[in-house]
């Protein structure tokens, strides 16, 4: 799931720690040893990140 946030703005005190982005785990992203796979490491990381990149402004 991927938000939309306000871009971070000139001068802006960016807070720490910064919570911006979470998301769960959903079933299918669990293997048979009930840990997150590969996949969907790279999945919610890749959503955490468009998030980071709307804030910082360097999103398209």
């Amino acid at each position: 799931m991927i938000l939309k946030i306000e871009p971070l703005k000139p001068g802006e005190i960016v807070p720490a720690p910064l919570d911006i982005y979470r998301c769960n785990v959903v079933a299918e992203w669990v293997d048979y040893n009930n840990h997150m796979t590969e996949a969907a490491y790279l999945t919610a990381f890749g959503w955490a990140s468009d998030v980071l990149f709307q804030y910082i402004g360097i999103n398209d």
